[in-house]
């Protein structure tokens, strides 16, 4: 998505001419920029089962690496003789030092990083060489941005804050839809609905919100949008956990599977409350900066990144200790009898967020150009 609102802003302001080399997908099929090309990387299905029985095998024998071929193609593919001015990483670590290797020393080379960053041997050595290497950093937020220095010892000159943002928009209750998904999920018109959005894994807190929710007390349904690992929805050990914990919740709550951008909207728009539970620390929170537009009551842990979107007094927090799920369920129990006042506040919190240029697509190209000096 911030690929995109870069080359779409490129299109009317024409600062680049862009050569994006990205995962082949059918919804790029037809798509034509004017000042960007496409170069589609192509990786079958017999190279996916490959990889991931070589990264098994990686695994089993305690070496610390992974084969993609996607990566391998990149080098393979890319335009060596180009000359380019700038090159962009979006958040891939292990392309940075080959495509440096190969390109050498003549563009500025541009990292932005999405993600926490840990100081494990293989991660700290990655990050170390684009400290050393980067005309700049670029980090979606404060903590990740903190982080980086701090693993990497980076001058903090290089490393700089382009905070993630959206297409800010209104959410149009239309009755028929929100009628037609509710029906299609098993929801009545009198159901509280809280929303969790995101992967069900350990880290995202999915079980400490399973926990709260089997305590909670009052007629409502917890819709769970997401997959166990992308979009892919299969049980494992830890989703069979999350169903087993729910006892006899289970049958008021709803696990979806993965939801595209586009439908999503459906489930923000029947959402009484969205609950964010992560238990790590998240490197921004794209779903807290949904649910703030939207204007949606909030329950969110105290976590990296969205801490620097949302203010103190337009979220319930949590902290991450031995009392979250105990205080979970306060806050559960709280949206649900006070909704009212919970659904004012997130209102306000609403025009307050749609008038925040940092976190407004508007402009986004501007911003980005800042960060890297283009104008100077």
């Amino acid at each position: 998505m911030l690929t995109t609102f870069l080359i779409d802003q490129n299109e009317t302001q024409h600062l680049f001419e862009i050569d994006l080399y990205t995962i082949a997908d059918t919804l790029l099929e037809g798509i034509n920029y004017q000042h960007t090309r496409i170069i589609q990387i192509r990786v079958s299905r017999i190279e996916h089962f490959m990889e991931r029985v070589i990264n098994k095998l990686f695994h089993m024998s305690k070496i610390n690496r992974n084969l993609f071929f996607y990566e391998k193609k990149v080098e393979f593919d890319i335009d060596k003789k180009k000359g380019y001015e700038y090159v962009l990483f979006e958040n891939a670590m292990s392309l940075f030092a080959p495509i440096r290797k190969l390109l050498g020393d003549g563009p500025n080379y541009i990292f932005h990083m999405h993600n926490d960053f840990n100081s494990n041997s293989k991660t700290k050595k990655m990050g170390i060489e684009i400290a050393s290497m980067a005309y700049r950093i670029l980090s979606v937020s404060q903590y990740i941005n903190d982080r980086f220095i701090d693993v990497t010892n980076c001058q903090n000159e290089k490393c700089r804050i382009l905070y993630n943002c959206k297409k800010i928009e209104l959410l149009i209750k239309n009755e028929k839809c929100v009628n037609a998904i509710k029906s299609k999920w098993g929801i009545n018109n009198n159901d509280f609905v809280f929303l969790y959005v995101g992967r069900i894994n350990e880290e995202k807190g999915v079980l400490e919100l399973a926990k709260a929710f089997k305590k909670f007390k009052g007629n409502a349904k917890l819709v769970i949008c997401g997959g166990t690992w992308g979009t892919e929805f299969r049980k494992n050990k830890y989703l069979s956990n999350v169903i087993k914990t729910l006892d006899n919740k289970i049958c008021s709550t709803i696990f979806t599977g993965y939801i595209n951008e586009i439908d999503m909207k459906k489930f923000y728009s029947i959402a009484d409350c969205v609950v964010i539970p992560t238990i790590c620390q998240e490197a921004y929170g794209m779903v807290m900066l949904e649910s703030l537009n939207y204007g949606i009551p909030i329950i969110a842990t105290k976590s990296g990144g969205m801490t620097e979107i949302a203010l103190k007094n337009e979220v319930d927090w949590i902290n991450i200790d031995n009392q979250m799920v105990d205080n979970l369920l306060n806050a559960l129990t709280d949206n649900y009898e006070n909704s009212v006042i919970k659904k004012e506040r997130a209102i306000l919190a609403s025009f307050r967020i749609k008038k925040e240029l940092q976190f407004n697509e508007n402009g986004y190209l501007n911003r980005f150009c800042k960060e890297i000096n283009y104008y100077e």
